[in-house]
C-alpha cells in the first residue's frame, strides 16, 4: 500500500510540474519578438492631417487620414458686413480663389485672421466682421436740371453725385415730380435700382 500510494504522489508531482513548464513557457513565449505584434501610432504631421503607422513582425506602414474638412474647388465665400454707424449688413458672395482650395478652417482663419467665421463646409464659407462708419449703400435720388440723378449719402450726411440718368422728370407724373423735387431716400442697390426701373 505504502508503494502504491507514493508512485501515485510521486506521478502527481510530475504531471502537476509539466503542466506548471507549459504555463511558463507560454507566458514567456508571447513576449519574444518571434510572435506577430500590432501597435498603432498616430502623430499629426504640420499639415493637420492625421498619420497611422502600422508596425506587423518589425515592418512598417503609414496611412493617411483625410477625414478633416477642406475648402474645395468653386466653393463660395460669403462676406457679411456690418457697419456700427448705419446699422446695416451687406452681403457679397464670391467663388473661393486657387490659394483658398484645399486650405482647412484653421488654414483659412489664417488668411482671414480679421474675419470672425461663422459656417465651415467644403462648399460654402460664411465670414462676419464690424466696420465702423455706414455702408456705403445708401442714396438720395431727386431732380436736377430736369432729370433724375442719383447722390451717394455719406455717413457726415454729405452727398456726392452717383449718376446723372437720362430719364426727363416732366414726362413723370406730377406726384412722381414733387417726391423727386423733395428727394427720396433708399437703401441698397436693390431697391434704388427698382425705384429707377420704375421710370424706365
Amino acid at each position: 500500500m505504502n508503494k502504491k500510494f507514493l508512485i501515485i504522489i510521486i506521478i502527481s508531482f510530475i504531471i502537476l510540474g509539466s503542466i506548471t513548464g507549459l504555463v511558463i513557457y507560454n507566458l514567456t513565449s508571447e513576449k519574444t519578438p518571434n510572435t506577430p505584434e500590432v501597435a498603432l501610432m498616430s502623430e499629426e504631421n504640420n499639415t493637420g492631417v492625421t498619420e497611422e503607422a502600422n508596425i506587423v513582425n518589425n515592418i512598417s506602414t503609414i496611412s493617411t487620414n483625410y477625414n478633416e474638412i477642406r475648402v474645395s474647388p468653386n466653393a463660395s465665400l460669403t462676406f457679411y458686413k456690418y457697419y456700427n454707424t448705419c446699422g446695416h449688413t451687406t452681403k457679397e458672395r464670391i467663388t473661393a480663389t486657387d490659394n483658398l482650395v484645399n486650405l482647412t478652417k484653421d488654414e483659412l482663419a489664417n488668411v482671414y485672421s480679421d474675419w470672425q467665421i461663422n459656417k465651415f463646409t467644403s462648399s460654402e464659407i460664411e465670414l462676419y466682421k464690424e466696420f465702423d462708419g455706414s455702408c456705403g449703400e445708401h442714396y438720395l435720388v431727386k431732380s436736377t436740371n430736369g432729370y433724375i440723378t442719383i447722390y451717394l449719402l455719406k455717413s457726415d450726411n454729405s452727398t456726392e453725385l452717383k449718376e446723372t440718368t437720362d430719364i426727363a422728370v416732366k414726362y413723370l407724373s406730377l406726384e412722381d415730380m414733387n417726391e423727386l423735387e423733395n428727394g427720396v431716400t433708399l437703401y441698397g442697390k436693390d431697391s434704388l435700382n427698382a425705384y429707377i426701373e420704375n421710370f424706365e
